[in-house]
């Protein structure tokens, strides 16, 4: 007996499957109505393949769920951010040099530095000390001069620590001469 087709049914069975992050739809199978026997409504499934009917697969792209900021149709959480790496722990006690032609006698103890500065140790031009507090990259902290050299002035300071030998001043007050600290 021959059959005749006369309608596929809109609602197909679909597998999906995931495939490097990405989910394919692929419809398997499809329903036709046919015709020429004594029930004329009966149904039956007819595999794609036997029909030479090749279903072109719809990409969707859903990403993997362990992005940063996942889908809300992800069924699991993100992971948690990297978190970022700790500073490294710099010691800056020792003797450094400035771009005002003086020596700096750097002290740190935890988060706080001191300094002893003079341009020259018999007849110094200039001789002040410093104290400040480290947070993060940042030293912000007061300078004054001492009587052992001629100037006699003071203001405050910030400074950001650039490596593990160099040291810039961000900001500073009081007619302060030295910009880059180095050893």
């Amino acid at each position: 007996m021959t059959k005749k087709v006369h309608s596929i049914i809109a609602t197909l069975p679909i597998v999906a499957t995931v495939i490097g992050g990405y989910l394919f739809f692929n419809p398997v199978s499809a329903y036709v109505s046919t015709s020429g026997n004594a029930n004329k409504n009966t149904r039956e499934t007819i595999d794609l393949k036997t029909r030479q009917i090749t279903p072109i697969p719809q990409v969707i792209a859903i990403p993997p769920c362990n992005l940063p900021d996942p889908p809300p149709i992800c069924d699991r959480e993100p992971l948690p951010p990297n978190p970022r790496p700790p500073l490294p722990v710099i010691n800056l006690t020792g003797k450094w040099q400035a771009d005002d032609g003086g020596t700096y006698y750097i002290r740190q103890i935890g988060n706080q530095v001191w300094w002893y500065g003079e341009y020259s140790p018999t007849n110094p031009a200039f001789s002040n000390v410093f104290n400040g507090t480290i947070n993060n990259n940042q030293i912000s902290g007061n300078w004054a001069d001492v009587p052992k050299g001629s100037a006699l002035s003071s203001g405050s300071i910030q400074l950001r620590i650039v490596s593990y030998n160099r040291i810039e001043a961000v900001s500073k007050t009081g007619g302060f001469g030295g910009s880059v600290w180095f050893r």
